[in-house]
């Protein structure tokens, strides 16, 4: 896979602070389709990432992280359908981080 990585995200942090927290799961577990904020949160969050730690060779199969190619507005049952939308599947490559918009 070609390495990625945003080049410039202009963005002006207002009222932001570090936010964060930290999931570990399972070999099946898995998120439903949803987005990273809310209508409270949403001015406040400008990043989200991933980072993917796990033994090599990777003991499980999966774990792709799905984001959208575009942000979605939230309360997205009004913006379309998700399966209406095209994403890129991240793999889950030891030692590596994935940084998206909240929304996508």
């Amino acid at each position: 896979m070609r390495p990625w990585c945003v080049t410039d995200i202009t963005a002006r942090p207002l009222r932001t602070e570090p936010s964060y927290s930290l999931n570990a799961h399972n070999d099946g577990d898995f998120y439903r389709p949803h987005q990273d904020t809310s209508a409270e949160f949403a001015p406040r969050r400008l990043l989200t990432f991933v980072y993917y730690l796990h033994r090599t060779p990777r003991p499980f199969d999966g774990g792709e992280l799905p984001v959208l190619d575009a942000a979605l507005p939230l309360h997205t049952e009004t913006a379309g359908k998700w399966q209406e939308r095209t994403w890129r599947d991240w793999e889950p490559e030891h030692d590596s981080i994935v940084f998206f918009l909240p929304t996508a």
